[in-house]
């Protein structure tokens, strides 16, 4: 089923592209670094790039990779995606994601849908992903949005939702502000909170993060976002 869905990614962009002129038309490479304010062992380092390529003004496809290096159980996880998109027009655009997740030799993998919202200034997206994979089972709901003010300042906030097998739920909520030291050039600081609960149990811990992201091509780089599991995880 999953192997099919990456297949429908891909071949559905091609079907609708007979004159194709393959370019790259964004990506981005970044860096952070989040962890618990409560405990800094409980931390992440990760190093993520994207890179879109576009067969039409339409149809494209992203690829994300990442490395998450989990301070805590000393282990880096990896990840890939791929996405296929349609952009409806220059404001909208639609996709479906199929990825995968390796930590300790294990992998997870993940697919779903998604749609992103450029207005100028205000920026939004909003994506559906579920994982079934070895009896393992997570349902995630995740939206996203910033706005851009003058001289290069940007506020932003992000939610997350997991719902696991077994009645865990995992929330996370993150609030960020960002500055363009160059039109290609952002660092970042974010400041948010990730919430657990079971059986009628829950528990919240805040959270701190700063990167910094090189974008190139279109102004916000590739259409979309990172998707996974390691990107609910502020740290592990």
């Amino acid at each position: 089923m999953k192997s099919v869905f990456a297949f429908a990614i891909v071949a559905s962009t091609v079907a609708f592209t007979p004159a194709m002129a393959v370019e790259v038309t964004g990506g981005d490479l970044a860096f952070s670094y989040s962890t618990f304010t409560d405990d800094t062992d409980v931390s992440k380092l990760a190093v993520t790039g994207a890179v879109e390529i576009g067969f039409t003004p339409n149809f494209g496809v992203q690829f994300d990779a990442g490395a998450h290096a989990f301070n805590l159980i000393d282990e880096t996880g990896t990840n890939l995606t791929l996405h296929g998109i349609y952009h409806a027009n220059d404001q909208v655009s639609f996709g479906g994601f199929y990825g995968n997740d390796r930590l300790f030799g294990d992998n997870q993998d993940f697919y779903g849908l998604e749609a992103g919202f450029d207005l100028g200034a205000a920026n939004a997206e909003a994506y559906l992903a579920h994982a079934d994979d070895a009896g393992f089972h997570v349902n995630i709901t995740g939206l996203s949005g910033s706005y851009g003010f003058d001289h290069g300042f940007t506020l932003g906030g992000s939610l997350q939702h997991a719902n696991f097998d077994g009645g865990l739920d995992v929330t996370r909520f993150g609030a960020t502000g960002s500055y363009a030291v160059s039109p290609t050039f952002d660092v970042y600081a974010e400041l948010g909170t990730v919430k657990a609960g079971a059986f009628g149990f829950s528990n919240s811990e805040p959270y701190v993060g700063i990167g910094a992201a090189m974008t190139f091509g279109a102004e916000r780089g590739a259409t979309f976002g990172r998707r996974g599991l390691f990107e609910l995880l502020p740290g592990l």
